[in-house]
């Protein structure tokens, strides 16, 4: 039988003849049942599982017996027939019976023929016949209730049982302490009295009976906070009772592991422990600062009632007093406030440092050149690099040149200043951090506006960006190109040789086809080539990939390269790579070691062996 399935009751019905399936003795028959099964819901009903078991066994169990029912066969029939649970026997409940035999859930009290007269004299003819009728099931010994209700009563009886209890004594000290200090007023009001009076006024009672009452009174307050907390903690506790059961229920459903697996901690089971102990935490934060913030209030009354003992009246002292006994919430608010601040304080300060950051270059300068750069010839005199005014240079004093056209590779190994070199170009770093010049066309990159170098030379970075949209609004932002042009390059990818399109690329590659926000529906592969039609949309004299292939399967390298050497000509192309076989076909390669150039070749040697 395949795992995970449940037999329908032909199937059961072929395999275990009436004669086998309720054998005269009684004895349970061992059934073969798949291992998932077995080892899911046994272990759920047994009394070493977790609590949330029997809510577990509700749906395993209760709604495929409904179903089953419905393909007409009665439940008495079925029950004798369950192999959900390998150890439940619920032949040892009826005599033999043939699966024609009329449903015995029925009114009254004629249906106790057939019932097993040893499950009768256990558990008693009630419990018997819910057994029989398919409202009850043995597990081990034990009935449990087949009912929704009955599950969830079972699963949290004892939580929800401690949270009325904590619940009902929060309000009944919360009515009994007003009593209190009613009474502590009255003695303090006869104590003030006999004080200035002592001929005319009773004297009050004993000092002893005054702490004693204010001993209450605290007492009562810190165990209405406690209990209240108590009744808010045991009610999240219930709803994190039944969430572990139902996440519980979802992944042995959805996770087939072996017998042996599924004993095993799962880590949607060690998830739902961290998340329960938080929520435990968080809730048991407040009580722990209750504890030492509650006495406050006691103190504020001790030292008003020294310090005013002789100005203040009854009436007076009791509004005092009313509000003292709040006196612990808003020291509570103040705590909760205080570190709400402290959070706010931190984002001031990221806001504190943006601003005073220094501000970019200008965007555009009036003495940008109107076409520009023309040619795409890249010369780098004495430049060095170096992020912070503290920190080591990474590029030092790097003196090459590329001509208009030319395809450079650059390798290195990992900090030797490879994507620095691409910072220089985008001015990505400050200039108090650059020493040296980088020229285009013969011109100080930092005499061009920022925007006007941007715009001028094109990237593609390691992981590119895709914006919400459209395929044809990631390709051309700015709308420069029509339609027809963007399709010719589009037709690049659904034409090429090497990576034949399937209809679901064709549909990703469409102009109108939908982008998500950062191309979550696009691979890292269909990403880079979409960055790839976008650079090529640009028209740009200048492009700079920066290990824009590390991260794409074969095929997609193979088509990028592809699509580089037959559509980049004319194009400076200076490219960041680890991937040697990439540039096999480049002009020449330059090799960084120390932020330092160490060697500058052609690769005809290279690409030689490469064809070997």
């Amino acid at each position: 039988m395949q795992d995970g399935l449940r037999p329908t009751p032909s199937q059961l019905s072929q395999s275990y003849p009436p004669s086998k399936r309720l054998p005269p003795s009684h004895t349970p028959v061992n059934r073969p049942t798949s291992p998932t099964h077995s080892s899911s819901s046994s272990g759920a009903l047994t009394h070493s599982a977790t609590r949330h078991g029997r809510l577990n066994d509700w749906f395993t169990t209760a709604m495929p017996r409904a179903h089953i029912k419905q393909d007409g066969e009665s439940m008495f029939s079925v029950s004798g027939m369950d192999v959900t649970h390998d150890t439940v026997h619920l032949e040892t409940i009826t005599d033999e019976v043939s699966p024609s035999t009329p449903s015995l859930h029925q009114k009254g009290k004629g249906n106790l023929k057939g019932l097993n007269g040893d499950l009768v004299k256990h558990y008693g003819k009630k419990k018997a016949l819910k057994v029989l009728e398919g409202q009850m099931a043995i597990e081990d010994g034990n009935l449990y209730g087949m009912s929704l209700i009955r599950a969830m009563y079972s699963t949290v009886w004892l939580e929800w049982w401690i949270a009325i209890i904590m619940k009902s004594c929060t309000a009944a000290l919360q009515v009994t302490y007003p009593l209190i200090t009613h009474q502590l007023i009255d003695q303090l009001t006869r104590a003030h009295a006999y004080h200035n009076d002592p001929a005319n006024n009773p004297p009050p009672k004993s000092v002893v009976y005054s702490f004693g009452l204010a001993f209450a009174l605290f007492a009562m307050v810190q165990a209405s906070s406690l209990f209240s907390y108590q009744a808010l903690q045991r009610g999240s506790v219930i709803g994190f009772m039944m969430r572990a059961a139902l996440i519980d229920l979802i992944g042995s459903k959805s996770i087939k592991l072996s017998s042996t697996a599924r004993v095993e901690m799962s880590s949607g089971k060690m998830m739902t422990m961290v998340s329960a102990d938080a929520s435990f935490l968080n809730f048991s934060a407040p009580m722990a600062l209750d504890l030492v913030v509650q006495p406050v209030q006691i103190v504020l009354i001790a030292i008003f009632g020294v310090i005013f003992r002789d100005a203040v009246n009854a009436s007076s002292f009791g509004v005092v007093f009313s509000y003292a006994l709040s006196a612990a919430a808003l020291f509570s608010s103040l705590v909760s406030l205080y570190a709400q601040v402290e959070m706010e304080m931190n984002n001031a300060e990221r806001i504190i440092r943006y601003t005073s950051l220094p501000a970019e270059p200008p965007a555009t300068l009036s003495s940008d050149p109107k076409i520009w750069p023309s040619h795409g010839s890249v010369k780098f005199k004495v430049l060095s690099l170096r992020y912070s005014s503290d920190a080591p240079w990474i590029l030092k004093k790097l003196n090459f040149s590329v001509g208009p056209g030319e395809k450079v590779g650059v390798i290195g190994r990992t900090g030797e200043g490879k994507s620095s070199l691409v910072g220089a170009i985008m001015r990505t770093v400050g200039d108090e951090g650059i020493n040296g010049q980088v020229e285009i066309d013969g011109v100080d990159i930092k005499n061009i506006g920022i925007d006007t170098l941007r715009n001028g030379v094109g990237l593609i970075p390691q992981e590119s960006f895709l914006f919400e949209g459209t395929v044809r609004e990631n390709m051309d932002p700015k709308g420069h190109n029509i339609d027809a042009h963007l399709k010719s390059l589009l037709s690049l990818i659904h034409s090429n040789p090497i990576m034949p399109s399937s209809q679901s690329v064709r549909e990703k590659f469409r102009l109108d086809a939908p982008v998500s926000d950062g191309g979550n529906n696009f691979s890292g592969g269909e990403k880079q080539l979409l960055a790839l039609m976008r650079a090529l949309a640009r028209n740009t004299k200048i492009l700079l990939l920066d290990e824009a292939t590390s991260s794409v399967d074969g095929e997609t390298d193979a088509l990028i390269q592809r699509i580089i050497q037959n559509h980049l000509k004319g194009v400076t192309l200076i490219s960041i790579a680890h991937r040697l076989h990439t540039l096999a076909y480049y002009d020449r390669i330059l090799v960084l070691d120390g932020g330092r150039v160490t060697e500058v070749d052609f690769t005809l040697l290279f690409r030689s062996i490469w064809q070997r």
